[in-house]
């Protein structure tokens, strides 16, 4: 009967290990991703790049990856109240030889079944089943079972219901440290994208300028050569307007480099392949930010910030672990007892029928006193958790100071910035003012190519400026987000954290 009972018990146990519900599973984070066609260009706004960017990145999914064991630990300090059962079972087949005539082979079966569980106010409570049936085929077989319940009930050290919740209180402030420290990685990588983005649109305008000023001196070249035809110009300001060619050239070459790294780079963040073409529709214009006054900006940071909620969750579990380590400096008293219960039957093979019987029970209850002395450890554990919480106060104040900072001289970068784009401006336009009258005279025989390529080089440079400014202004505007924490709230993309 009882080996029939431990055949069906096992068959039972590992069938359940076969039907384990969705929610036990681990689903692996999927590490395929759709990439564009390598040579065909595709359009990339900022939005589809920041989207693309925190489904794809290799960084982030690394982060999704052990974010999910990070929530699986939780689960595991969830179930601290959880019971557990246990099941061992054992068959066995022997052979006792006295001698060449006498053989006895023994067929031995035993099951056990146990369960533990912790209660909230620190009892364990353990009760155990063994049942074990010796057959065999000259000697008397025995059939033995029995029970045990034990029990163990701290009074001073482990005791109370807050106390021993506060393992799983301080699991789940942990996983929000977890959860706020991917979320301070999302926004992270969405500026990264961003800045990277601005980058990569900064060296595509700055190659058209190039590609311009280019056009521009053949077409100089161009003109003096009918003006020598007509006899209005001199051969030397042939050469001198091709030489500003051969310049021009150069500095194309130099700033396409410089587009093709900075795309690179950016497909590397989209983990999209570097020689995907890319066209960037998104328009580089200059906003009309409201520029946030500093106390604002700081005032809206302490609440959105993933920083400080990382901070002050990181003063919530070292004041708990001060709560764990003085109690656990208190003597281990604890109510202890149980009660035990065990059966034998002996019975003969021939005739399967129950002869002996014997069985025994007993209780027991009382107390149990431990407490070291001269046990430097536990003082030191309590030490070390009220150090740790008072540098993670510190922490929290060097962060604030910090941020602080940062959003002033953000603040007052941001105003600077918007002021030199307004300079900026003016100056493309005086440029091109310049440029144009300039070209006028040089037609009509009152200027020189030396002047004309002058005032061409000044508009260059101006339109670089333009378009450099308001690159580092649009940069400076996400750095101010990054440090409110509102980073993705101003972008249409799916919140992937």
């Amino acid at each position: 009967m009882i080996i029939k009972l431990s055949l069906a018990l096992i068959s039972i146990f590992y069938g359940f290990l076969g039907h384990i519900p969705h929610s036990l599973s681990y689903e692996a984070y999927p590490l395929g991703n759709p990439h564009p066609v390598p040579g065909k260009p595709f359009n990339l706004s900022i939005e589809n790049a920041i989207d693309i960017g925190l489904k794809n990145n290799l960084t982030l999914l690394n982060a999704q990856a052990r974010r999910t064991l990070q929530k699986f630990d939780l689960r595991l300090a969830e179930r601290r109240f959880v019971p557990i059962f246990t099941l061992d079972s054992e068959l066995n087949t022997a052979r006792n030889s006295g001698s060449s005539t006498n053989t006895d082979k023994l067929s031995i079966a035993s099951i056990g079944p146990r369960v533990s569980v912790m209660s909230p106010t620190g009892a364990r409570v353990t009760a155990r089943m063994n049942g074990q049936l010796r057959k065999g085929t000259t000697v008397t077989g025995t059939k033995t079972w029995g029970a045990s319940i034990e029990f163990d009930q701290p009074l001073l050290r482990g005791n109370g219901l807050h106390l021993n919740e506060l393992p799983i209180l301080i699991a789940q402030k942990t996983d929000d440290i977890s959860r706020q420290t991917l979320k301070s990685l999302y926004n992270q990588m969405a500026v990264t994208i961003i800045q990277s983005y601005y980058d990569a649109i900064l060296a595509e305008r700055q190659r058209d300028i190039a590609k311009r000023s280019l056009e521009r001196s053949i077409q100089l070249v161009e003109n003096n050569k009918v003006l020598i035809k007509a006899g209005r110009l001199a051969q030397t300001e042939l050469e001198q307007a091709k030489a500003d060619v051969a310049v021009q050239n150069r500095a194309l070459l130099d700033v396409n480099r410089q587009y093709d790294e900075a795309t690179r780079r950016l497909l590397l963040l989209l983990n999209i392949a570097p020689e995907t073409k890319v066209n960037f529709v998104t328009l580089l214009q200059e906003e009309d930010y409201n520029i946030p006054s500093a106390v604002q900006t700081i005032a809206i940071s302490r609440q959105s910030n993933p920083g400080y909620s990382i901070a002050h969750l990181g003063i919530d579990i070292a004041h708990e672990n001060i709560t764990l380590a003085t109690n656990n400096l208190l003597p281990d008293l604890s109510l202890v007892g149980g009660y035990n219960f065990n059966d034998v039957s002996g019975f003969k093979d021939s005739i399967s029928d129950f002869d002996t019987h014997q069985s025994q029970s007993d209780w027991r209850v009382g107390l149990r006193l431990s407490f070291p002395l001269n046990d430097l450890n536990r003082k030191r554990r309590t030490l070390s958790a009220k150090v740790t919480e008072g540098i993670a106060r510190n922490d929290l104040i060097l962060f604030d100071q910090k941020v602080q900072s940062e959003i002033q001289r953000g603040i007052a970068n941001l105003k600077s910035l918007k002021y030199q784009m307004s300079i900026s401006r003016r100056g493309v336009e005086y440029s091109k003012r310049a440029v144009d009258a300039e070209n006028e005279k040089f037609q009509a025989g009152r200027s020189s190519n030396f002047q004309v390529l002058l005032l061409e080089n000044s508009l260059n440079a101006a339109q670089q400026n333009k378009i450099r400014d308001t690159v580092e202004f649009l940069k400076a505007v996400v750095q101010i987000e990054l440090l409110k924490g509102t980073i993705l709230d101003g972008w249409e993309v799916a919140n992937a954290s």
